[in-house]
C-alpha cells in the first residue's frame, strides 16, 4: 500500500468501524493484534470484491444498468476499505464525463496513497494554480511507478520555467 497523501480539502476518517467483539460471541474480545489481523483481512476482501466489479464491468456492455451496478459494488468496496475502488468510482465517473465527481473520488484514493490517483489529481491541482502540490503529486506517483508522470512532470517543469 502506499503512503497517505493530503490533498486539498478531503476529510477521511482514519476510524474504522471494524467490530470490538467477535461477531458470534459478544464476550469475546478482540486484541490490538487480532483487530489489526481482521482489519487487513477486510480491506484485502473488498480489494478482492473491487478487483471482480471492475473485471465484470470491463467485459460488461457498459450499460447504465451495469454502470449502477459497478458504482453500487465499489462503494461497497470503498466503505470497507479499499482505496482502489474510489480510484475505479473516479475512473467510471470520468469515463461519464463527470469531471468534478470523478476528482472527489481521486482526491480520496490520493489520500490513501493510490498512486495513479495522485498522477490524475496533479493535473487538476495545475489547472486549479496549485502548482507545488501538483509537482508533489506529480513526483509521488512517479517515485510509486506511474511511468506516465515522468513525461508529465518534465511537461509541467518545462511550462512553468518558461513561463515563470
Amino acid at each position: 500500500m502506499g503512503e497517505p497523501m493530503e490533498v486539498d480539502d478531503v476529510t477521511v476518517s482514519s476510524s474504522s468501524s471494524l467490530p470490538t467483539s467477535c461477531p458470534e460471541h459478544e464476550s469475546c474480545e478482540i486484541n490490538d493484534a487480532e483487530e489489526s489481523v481482521w482489519k487487513n483481512f477486510m480491506i484485502a476482501a473488498a480489494d478482492l470484491l473491487n478487483f471482480v466489479v471492475v473485471q465484470k464491468y470491463t467485459k460488461s456492455r457498459q450499460q447504465e444498468e451495469d454502470v449502477q451496478e459497478a458504482l453500487e459494488s465499489l462503494h461497497k468496496a470503498m466503505r470497507r476499505g479499499s482505496y482502489r475502488a474510489a480510484y475505479n468510482i473516479g475512473i467510471i465517473h470520468e469515463k461519464q464525463n463527470r469531471k468534478y465527481t470523478a476528482h472527489r473520488y481521486f482526491k480520496l484514493a490520493t489520500r490513501a496513497g493510490h498512486p495513479m490517483a495522485a498522477y490524475n489529481c496533479a493535473g487538476h491541482a495545475f489547472k486549479k494554480g496549485k502548482t507545488e502540490k501538483g509537482f508533489k503529486l506529480l513526483r509521488y506517483a512517479l517515485k510509486s511507478g506511474v511511468h506516465e508522470a515522468k513525461a508529465a512532470l518534465k511537461a509541467a517543469e518545462e511550462f512553468f520555467m518558461s513561463s515563470g
